[in-house]
């Protein structure tokens, strides 16, 4: 989804987007299930105390935790049913994170102000990008919204954390030591270490919730969860700071060629244009090419990718061009591609529309379709096959 709404029926999403959302949802559904039920088990022992010398009530309480206990372990068999779709990759965090503050401050008033601290080298998470770019997003415009009022400007910031016994004992979500990252919103000040904050359910169910457990925050949850992260608050007299943690991957520096592409066939040389609108994806995307040895040039849009081609007779190899953009759309630059080079080789692109809706295109000479979000290995088969045609 684009923005916050929670909308299945929005024309615009793929099925891939909807039925991820759906996932992350019944995710989220099935944690809060959990969360609700273990404590009303802990409530009918506090009631029991008050009911003593009641036998109908008693009766009826030992009915109701009956009810309760047969219900404790179906989230988590639910919740293995419902896993996640798809394959991770690593990501590099920084791109992501840059991502959602450009994208959120121009959804805000401009009396609050984003800050993303600088992250202390390269940071790498393993996961689906878009998936977590679109949970970045909708966590942040709603921490946003929780602190307004005074609060003038948000203070994002990235680090990693090394995870000890003691650590893992107090972050519940994570079963052994190792390094995780903690991706912090606070209104001013540092960003308190992720062992002090409080479980998610403990607040959300709280009397004095700060986030109460819409479907949106269960979305952004299920998401959390199907990372292997965690979601969790501080709650402090000048606010409420609060903490995304996800499993920490190799940094990239560190990283061989990581293309989780070991198929040197798959590999290549040439130079690729890309055209895509969403800087947010640019590095991701660039990455990709680069690590499977691509030269990439970059236009933000179809006008600009014309006017590229156009000054670069005979280097481009290939074009992989968005459909949905401004200025000129995927199909119109497509259109004026042939006319400068009837030869060109073009593969489409978009996570909003459906090889369907672009057969016109494919018809009149465009060389494939790759429909958002890849993988590496989607990507690298598809140029491939492409290229060597």
């Amino acid at each position: 989804m684009r923005d916050t709404d929670f909308r299945f029926e929005d024309p615009l999403l793929s099925e891939e987007e909807r039925l991820g959302s759906l996932l992350a949802l019944n995710r989220g559904m099935f944690s809060a299930w959990e969360a609700v039920s273990r404590r009303l088990d802990g409530y009918t022992a506090l009631v029991e105390e008050e009911l003593e010398g009641n036998p109908a009530g008693l009766a009826y309480l030992s009915r109701l935790r009956s009810l309760v206990q047969c219900t404790v372990g179906w989230p988590a068999e639910a919740a293995g049913l419902f896993g996640r779709r798809g394959e991770f990759e690593s990501i590099s965090l920084r791109p992501l994170l840059e991502g959602a503050v450009d994208r959120c401050a121009k959804l805000l008033s401009p009396k609050l102000s984003l800050r993303l601290l600088p992250t202390e080298g390269e940071i790498a998470v393993t996961g689906v990008f878009f998936e977590l770019q679109q949970v970045l997003v909708r966590a942040l415009l709603r921490y946003s919204h929780a602190c307004s009022g005074d609060c003038s400007e948000i203070v994002l910031s990235a680090r990693e954390v090394m995870l000890d016994e003691r650590a893992v004992a107090v972050l519940d979500g994570f079963e052994k030591p190792g390094l995780i990252v903690q991706i912090s919103f606070t209104t001013g000040g540092e960003a308190a270490p992720a062992t002090v904050f409080e479980p998610f359910w403990d607040v959300v169910l709280s009397d004095d919730a700060h986030a109460p457990a819409d479907l949106r925050l269960l979305q952004i949850y299920g998401t959390i969860l199907q990372h292997g992260g965690d979601l969790r608050f501080l709650r402090k007299a000048d606010g409420v700071q609060e903490s995304i943690l996800l499993p920490a991957t190799v940094r990239r520096k560190d990283m061989q060629v990581v293309s989780d592409v070991d198929d040197q066939a798959l590999h290549g040389s040439e130079t690729i244009l890309l055209v895509d609108d969403e800087d947010m994806i640019w590095d991701v995307i660039i990455d990709m090419l680069q690590e499977l040895g691509y030269a990439v040039l970059l236009a933000g849009n179809g006008l600009e990718a014309v006017e590229i081609y156009g000054e670069n007779p005979g280097s481009v190899d290939l074009v992989l061009l968005d459909m949905v953009m401004p200025e000129l759309d995927g199909h119109q630059a497509f259109l004026r591609l042939r006319e400068i080079d009837p030869g060109v080789r073009v593969l489409l692109s978009s996570g909003y529309v459906s090889e369907e809706d672009v057969a016109g295109v494919l018809q009149g000479g465009a060389a494939g379709f790759l429909r958002k979000p890849y993988r590496m290995t989607d990507l690298a088969r598809k140029v491939r096959a492409i290229l060597d045609a």
